[in-house]
Parts: structure tokens; C-alpha cells; sequence
């Protein structure tokens, strides 16, 4: 065998107009020095100009990470995407442009080819086809795209790369051969497939894709423009010889003596095996064929006999007709030193220790509910005994049930309660991320600083600009507005040197603050406005009052850090009457007029990890805690409440079911959350994330 020839034909399309494939897919046109054969295609959620450029820099970081990564193709291909993924991740954490949308996310699809191993990698949406011995095997099953299709396994779903911090792939392999076919193409051409009886026999009755790539192309081009399809793209590649395999075998996982029996037995069973027709296919093996990309792994998993890597290969229905590569590996069953053994052996002992691991999990869920006083002990062996049954391939209900009950029990014990109608309804101009964000409440009405102080339309979903940095405001101009408080009902904007408030017919006056008194206030604390003063922190940690007077602005010391040394530990206040400073240990200091009236520090499990901000709701004497550092289970990020007892709920956004996508997201926002505020009266909490602002319904009982 030489070096890979891979002949391709392709199409893409913009608009219904014809456009250039590369920047979506790309098709290696010869082997690396280990010998492995890339294949990429890659799509964007957001058909947008910004959507395909994200997607064109996805396809390179795969291609360039790949080059630069040793060691088996699996391995590469999932390092490849990893890199991807926070690539985009880190593209999409700036962008934040004013529109009420997501972030723009790719999925994609990577196949290598290395001597006679075929590694599928796929993050949804995706669409590939593989062409074998005749048979169909499609990533994932067109069929899956009806809206009445069935699965016969519960199927994996993977995230699109930028949706989340990580990013899996899922993974198959396959045994290649000369003249199997390799389609990379959009998922249009998935559905225009999957939505078309007569394409659907003919790409498993093999007349749509076939060793003539210009009349592939154009029967798929031909089946879009029926169906009206005006945005796709098909690449369809042929293996004519296959690779050498690399020099240096010590990345590889096989080992080298097994490798060559396997390969020489495949040959020759490829060569005996020549004569044989193909069998035709009927209508009963038509509906039973399975796409290996969606479910066939799971469906065969405990299967006896074949480890599903090799029974994925086998032609189900009616009708079997062996395929020649089936019998070279057959063969090898006897051959391989007990290969099929081993593999056998080690599913079974994974499965016994996922049902173990499920057993203790059982315990210790009974556990809590007959031992009060050890609950927690027992909740924590809960989660350990869930995390290993799932490294060890635990899947299904009765898996599911067990995470769930977990995560009940757990709320029970933690004494957490579950924030209701999480939704994002907006996001922060670009121009606003370079610096802090602050919010306060008003009533219903909702005010952003953000660099331009906003008032936030939840029924159009727009922010209104209110004032701007650079506007006229009396002798004056309007600074960078990062700061805003309510005060006796009425809006206060601050930019650090001055705060901005409405006179009685509407006009913004500029009220200048006596900076230059007390050297600076530190920018990581916000002021505020109350009772027609307003307080800050001073570099030195001392609370600081700002007055007005017919002299001018003054400032004093409020607090003193030499009365309260715990002062040069403040992380964040908030005033309401009183005034409350958040250490960075998570513990609240509450001073009265000037004088230390106690200090309060919250009991929650797990402990505060990295206190970030302070809130208080209005009419209320609870102090809200956000701990962006606070992981439980499936979620990152928490908010604490805390009364004037000390007692502590608290709260954490629904646990994300399988497959919800938004659920994830949500699960994941408090993580990033930049200020937060609260009305305990409608029952409503706002905070802002990653320059994405959300809101969710308080149960307060």
C-alpha cells in the first residue's frame, strides 16, 4: 500500500448561489508523518456573516491543532476539538453586541484516516455518511431527523463547541478499505434526506452515493433544489489506497505484531471474498438499518459476543450478507491472543463496577433518610458513588433515577431551593465589557451602569440609554458611568468623581464628590447613594462619606479601619439604613451610625468559596450573598440569603435535564455573575453574567 489517494467532489451553497466549500470543509491531500489522513467539516448554529466566520477559524484551529498533536488518531482528533472549543469559547466571551441572542456556536465533524482505521469525532449539528462494503453508516441517523423518528436506544447528545468551558466529541471507529466513500456535508442535506422516501431508498439502495463523485454531487445538489434548500454544502471523497502506517508505533494502541495479522487477514479475506454480489435491499431491511453515529454502540453494548466496536460494522435486517472485513475479524477472534476476551472481559468488569457503584449509591440515599444527624456525610458518599458508577459507563433510567433522587436529597439536606423561569432577556452593548457592571431596582423598573447608565424594557427586551458617557451635564460632562443606587425613589448614576441626578423637571445635574480629600476610592466597590450622601471605599478601607455644602463637596471618614481593622478585607457593601460589608472570608460586618454593630458569618454546605458581591432587597433585612465559586452537582455559582438571625438558604437555578442545552447554560450563569439585585415584594432577582442579563422568580416560602 502507498500513500492515501483521496478523490473529492463538492458543492456549497449561499443564497442558492454557488459558493467556495473551503471554508467549511477541508479534505487533507495527503498523509501526515504519522500517516493519518484529516477530514473536517464544520457548521455554524448562526447562519450569519459572523456565524461563518467563526466557523471558518473552528476549521483551521482543528487542522493546525491536529498537525501539532502525536499519538493515536482518537486522541489527536480529541485534543483538536478541545482546542476548538476554547477558541470559540474565548471569541464568543467579548461578544455581546445589544441583540437579544445567543452565543454563536459551530458543530462539527472530524474523520481520520490511518492505515486501515476510520475515527469519527462529531459535535453536533453535524452531518457525515460513510459508505462500507456497500452499507450506509451516517453520524447521525438521517432518519433522526423527522420529527417522528423513534430511537430504538436512548441516544448521547454532544454540545456544539463554544456552548460550554468543555467540550467531548463523541467518537467512533470503523475498518477501512479501498473505495469506501466519505460524505462531509450540512445538516440541509440531512434533512432534505431525511425528508424524501425516494432519496432515502437510494442512498441505502446505493444509487445516491457511489464511486462516481460528480454524479453524487449532483444528485444531492439536485435533491436540495427540490426541497428548496438554499444554504448547504456536500463534499464527497473516495478512498483509493490506503496509508502507511506510521514509523514510529509507540502512540498507537494496538500492538504492532497484532496489527499486521489483522491487516494481512483483512486482505486476504477482501480478496476471497471478491466474487460476492451484493445483497439487495429489501423494505424490512430498509427499516432496520441503524445509522453507527446515532445509536448503534449503546444499542449493542451488552450485546454478548463482538465488543461493539466490531459488532457496529455487522449489516442489520433481513437479508445478511457478510461483509469481507467482518470475516478477516472473525478470523482474528482466534488469532488475536484472545482479543475478543479481553474486550469482552473488561465491559463486564466496567459494568459490575457501575452496578456496585449504583449499589452504594443506594445506601447511602437510604442512609440519609434513616440518620438525620449523618446526613451530610452520607450525601457526599452518594455523590462519590454516582461519579464512579458514571466514569465506569453508567447509563440509562436506572441511572438517571439515581442522579435525580441524588439531587433531591441533597436539596433537602443543603437546604437549597430552586430559582423558577431562569431566562436571559438581554445582553450589554459590546462597549460595555471593559469594565464593572453595577444594577439597582426600582419598583419594577430595572437601571444598568454599564459605562452609560440604562433603564432595562423588559417588554421590548431593549435597554434605553438614559446617560451617556461624554454628555453635557451642567458645567460638565457625564464620566464612565459604572456605579448606580437608588435614592428616596430617584436614580443615581455615579463615574467615581461625580453622581448624576435628575432635577425636578428631568434635567441631569452633576453633584462632584471630594475625591482629591481622601486619595481615590478603590474601583472593585461600588457607591452609593442614600439619604443625599454618598458612601465609598477608600484605598486605605475606610468607609467614606460625600456630602454637599454651600462650600462645596466634602468627604469624611465614616468608618475607620483603625476602629475596624477587618475593613481592609471588604469586598462589597450595600445600605439600607445600615450599612453591610461583605469580607472576602464570606463573612458581613453591619455598621450603624459609624460604629461596628456586629458581624455575622453564614453557615451553608458547601462553605462560601469565593464570595464575590452584596445585595440587599428593598423593604427586607435578608442580605443576599452571590458565591460564584459555589459548585453543586451540575450547577456552578449560588446565591445566599441570609437573615438578621444568621440563618442561610440557598438558591441555585433548576439542574439542567439530559439534553437541555439552555438548562446547561443556566446552570453555569452564577458562575460569571457580575452584580445581582433582588425584590422580594414581585418576587424577582436580576443579575448579569458575562455581560448577559438574566432573571428568575425568588421563592421566598
Amino acid at each position: 500500500m502507498g500513500r492515501a489517494v483521496l478523490s473529492a467532489a463538492g458543492f456549497a451553497l449561499t443564497g442558492g448561489l454557488a459558493a467556495d466549500p473551503s471554508g467549511v470543509v477541508y479534505i487533507a491531500p495527503e498523509p501526515d508523518h504519522l500517516g493519518r489522513v484529516l477530514l473536517v467539516c464544520v457548521e455554524p448554529l448562526d447562519l450569519s456573516p459572523r456565524g461563518l466566520e467563526l466557523a471558518a477559524a473552528t476549521l483551521r484551529m482543528i487542522c493546525t491543532t491536529f498537525a501539532s498533536a502525536p499519538g493515536a488518531p482518537a486522541d489527536a482528533l480529541v485534543a483538536a476539538f478541545a482546542a476548538a472549543n476554547t477558541m470559540i469559547v474565548a471569541e464568543n466571551r467579548p461578544l455581546v453586541t445589544g441583540r437579544w441572542e445567543r452565543r454563536i456556536c459551530v458543530g462539527a465533524t472530524g474523520i481520520v484516516l490511518a492505515g486501515r482505521e476510520i475515527v469519527v469525532a462529531q459535535t453536533a449539528p453535524s452531518q457525515a455518511i460513510l459508505v462500507q462494503d456497500g452499507q450506509i453508516y451516517a453520524f447521525p441517523n438521517v432518519e433522526s431527523w423527522r420529527g417522528d423518528f423513534v430511537p430504538v436506544a436512548p441516544v448521547t447528545a454532544t454540545h456544539p463547541l463554544g456552548f460550554a468551558e468543555e467540550g467531548t466529541p463523541q467518537l467512533f471507529r470503523s475498518e477501512a478499505a479501498s473505495g469506501d466513500l466519505v460524505v462531509l456535508c450540512a445538516t440541509g442535506v440531512g434533512r432534505a434526506l431525511a425528508g424524501d422516501e425516494e432519496a432515502i431508498l437510494n442512498l441505502y439502495g446505493g444509487s445516491l452515493l457511489t464511486a462516481d463523485l460528480e454524479g453524487s454531487t449532483d444528485r444531492l445538489e439536485r435533491l436540495l433544489a427540490r426541497h428548496d434548500v438554499s444554504d448547504a454544502y456536500a463534499v464527497v471523497a473516495s478512498v483509493g489506497r490506503l496509508p502507511h502506517r506510521p514509523r514510529f508505533r509507540a502512540a498507537l494502541t494496538r500492538p504492532p505484531v497484532v496489527d499486521g495479522l489483522r491487516d494481512s487477514a483483512i486482505e486476504l479475506a477482501e480478496t476471497l471474498a471478491a466474487h460476492r454480489a451484493r445483497t439487495p435491499v429489501s423494505a424490512t431491511r430498509q427499516s432496520a438499518l441503524d445509522a453507527l453515529g446515532a445509536m448503534s454502540v449503546q444499542r449493542y453494548r451488552e450485546s454478548p459476543g463482538l465488543p461493539a466496536e466490531w459488532r457496529a460494522n455487522l449489516p442489520r435486517g433481513s437479508g445478511m450478507n457478510v461483509p469481507a472485513r467482518l470475516l478477516a475479524v472473525s478470523l482474528m477472534l482466534f488469532v488475536a491472543l484472545g482479543g475478543t476476551g479481553i474486550a469482552v472481559g473488561h465491559q463486564r468488569d466496567r459494568d459490575a463496577r457501575a452496578e456496585s457503584s449504583l449499589i452504594e449509591a443506594d445506601v447511602a440515599l437510604q442512609s440519609v433518610r434513616d440518620n438525620p444527624g449523618s446526613a451530610m456525610s452520607s450525601v457526599a458518599e452518594a455523590e462519590r458513588a454516582v461519579a464512579r458508577a458514571r466514569e465506569s459507563g453508567a447509563t440509562g433510567d436506572a441511572f438517571t433515577r439515581r442522579e435525580q433522587e441524588l439531587a433531591r436529597v441533597r436539596d433537602e439536606v443543603y437546604g437549597i431551593r430552586r430559582l423558577g423561569d431562569v431566562v436571559q432577556i438581554g445582553a450589554l452593548p459590546r462597549e460595555t465589557t471593559s469594565g464593572p457592571v453595577h444594577l439597582a431596582i426600582s419598583g419594577q423598573t430595572l437601571f444598568v451602569a454599564a459605562g452609560t447608565l440604562y433603564e432595562l424594557d423588559a417588554d421590548q427586551q431593549r435597554l434605553i440609554a438614559l446617560l451617556s458617557r461624554g454628555d453635557a451635564v451642567a458645567d460638565g460632562a457625564a464620566g464612565d458611568l459604572r456605579h448606580v443606587s437608588i435614592d428616596d425613589g430617584a436614580v443615581v448614576a455615579s463615574d467615581g468623581e461625580a453622581n448624576y441626578i435628575r432635577d425636578s423637571v428631568g434635567r441631569w445635574q452633576r453633584l462632584p464628590l471630594a475625591i482629591a480629600d481622601i486619595g481615590g476610592l478603590r474601583p472593585d466597590t461600588p457607591v452609593i447613594s442614600w439619604g443625599d450622601a454618598a458612601y465609598g471605599i477608600s484605598w486605605d478601607g475606610d468607609i467614606i462619606r460625600f456630602d454637599s455644602s454651600a462650600s462645596g463637596p466634602l468627604a469624611t471618614i465614616w468608618a475607620a479601619t483603625e476602629d475596624a481593622p477587618d475593613l481592609e478585607l471588604a469586598h462589597d457593601f450595600t445600605i439600607d439604613g445600615r450599612i453591610h460589608v461583605l469580607l472576602d472570608d464570606g463573612r458581613t460586618m453591619t455598621f450603624s451610625r459609624g460604629a461596628l454593630a456586629g458581624t455575622m458569618s453564614p453557615f451553608v454546605v458547601p462553605a462560601l468559596t469565593a464570595t464575590s458581591f452584596l445585595a440587599a432587597a428593598p423593604f427586607s433585612n435578608a442580605l443576599y450573598i452571590v458565591d460564584r465559586g459555589g459548585s453543586i452537582g451540575g450547577n456552578v455559582g449560588r446565591i445566599v440569603r441570609v437573615d438578621t438571625a444568621g440563618d442561610a438558604v440557598q438558591y441555585l437555578t433548576p439542574a439542567s435535564a439530559a439534553d437541555d442545552l439552555s438548562g446547561d447554560a443556566a446552570a453555569l450563569t452564577l458562575a460569571d455573575a457580575e452584580d445581582l439585585v433582588v425584590d422580594e415584594l414581585s418576587g424577582t432577582v436580576y443579575w448579569v453574567s458575562a455581560g448577559e442579563i438574566w432573571r428568575a422568580r425568588l421563592a421566598l416560602v
